[in-house]
């Protein structure tokens, strides 16, 4: 019985120990999630649809259609319903940065040294007459 009862409470340490490092290796900063979602519509293309979003912590910010997070983890640009937005990390809040600009963004470019994101939208025209890229400024952001 007693060596029963030691193998029990290994065992429960060792599930305790791995459900702790799993807690702890679980990013608390800005990243962008694949979620599964089972279909319930008739329409369906697919039984489960996957989505993308952009998640602060434990909270979910928005369904994103591209995003790109900061090296630093301090901002994430993304795509929502062609409009381009910027979310600064614990802020709660987006702000539309899309400046009369539409379609999906094709690159992100970061230099924070710079306090700024460029963002390509025109992957198939390189013209930067043509299809300027969007350059935001992320000091005077949320």
């Amino acid at each position: 019985m007693k060596k029963q009862a030691r193998v029990v409470i290994g065992l429960v340490a060792v599930i305790l120990l791995l459900s702790y490092a799993q807690f702890k290796s679980v990013d608390k900063g800005l990243r962008v999630v694949t979620e599964s979602v089972p279909c319930t519509s008739s329409g369906c293309f697919e039984a489960i649809s996957h989505f993308e979003y952009l998640y602060d912590g434990a909270t979910k910010i928005s369904r994103v259609e591209s995003a790109s997070v900061s090296p630093s983890g301090r901002y994430a640009a993304y795509s929502n319903d062609t409009r381009v937005m910027l979310y600064k990390r614990g802020s709660g809040n987006s702000k539309d940065v899309t400046h009369g600009r539409n379609g999906l963004p094709n690159a992100f470019e970061w230099n924070e040294a710079h306090s700024k994101v460029t963002i390509d939208f025109c992957q198939d025209n390189p013209n930067p007459v043509k299809c300027p890229p969007l350059i935001i400024q992320l000091d005077s952001q949320p």
